[in-house]
């Protein structure tokens, strides 16, 4: 149930099944084939796979601090190691149906990641990225734009992904003090001489994001017996979330 009200639309938890390419199964699952890397050589990894984001290796830094943590207290500065956080996702399909609020829940995700790692960390900037089909742009032909196709129904038109998703990617990562510092753009849709259509017809939103966290909160606490768990959120609006799973 927790797994499928955190990412029904995502599936993350499907990585550590069965892989099955051609009817044979695949040796490693998805999870360990990505992993394979840092087993091999870990080198400056001090977050990987085992928490909302990743981190390496970070700096020795002068900051400021309460004096007295938790009470009413002057900022005093403080020596720490700050290490370099990393995260990124995409959110293709609900930026697809609803392009503003799946863009902005797609980045806020993300920026909830960045907290939530080890026991808190800070963001610093953001970036995202898109991929579109043909773009259509009224009374502006760009050579090569097939006309006249079909789309899927329940998806909203390329240039209206392509303008209201980075509205949204702006606007949730402006309300958290995030900017948005660099990203990128393609469209493509073409047909190929046998008649066969390719094209980023459900589109791509990437978004990924860099912050900091301080070395003595790499690590969360371990779980105890009779702790709750708390599930805190607002409306999901139309992200491909399905509403009769929920209900369930």
């Amino acid at each position: 149930m927790l797994g499928n009200n955190n990412s029904e639309h995502a599936r993350h938890w499907f990585f550590k099944g069965k892989l099955i390419i051609d009817d044979h199964e695949v040796p490693d699952t998805v999870i360990q084939i990505v992993k394979s890397p840092l087993s091999t050589n870990p080198t400056n990894s001090i977050i990987a796979f085992s928490d909302n984001s990743s981190a390496i290796q970070g700096y020795k830094i002068w900051t400021i601090m309460p004096k007295q943590p938790g009470t009413c207290s002057p900022f005093v500065p403080k020596a720490c190691i700050y290490h370099i956080v990393f995260t990124a996702e995409t959110h293709n399909y609900p930026s697809g149906v609803q392009p503003f609020q799946g863009a902005t829940t797609g980045t806020g995700g993300r920026i909830r990641d960045v907290h939530a790692t080890g026991r808190g960390a800070m963001v610093i900037a953001g970036a995202a990225g898109y991929c579109t089909a043909a773009l259509h742009i009224p009374h502006h032909i760009i050579p090569g734009e097939p006309i006249g196709l079909p789309y899927p129904f329940e998806l909203a038109p390329p240039l209206e992904i392509l303008v209201q998703a980075s509205n949204g990617a702006s606007d949730y990562g402006n309300k958290f003090g995030e900017p948005l510092i660099q990203g990128f753009v393609r469209t493509f849709e073409q047909i190929l001489p046998n008649g066969e259509r390719r094209g980023w017809i459900k589109p791509i939103m990437f978004t990924g994001g860099v912050g900091q966290i301080d070395e003595l909160h790499t690590k969360k606490e371990e779980p105890r017996n009779g702790m709750l768990i708390v599930q805190v959120g607002g409306p999901a609006y139309r992200i491909g979330m399905g509403a009769d799973r929920l209900q369930a």
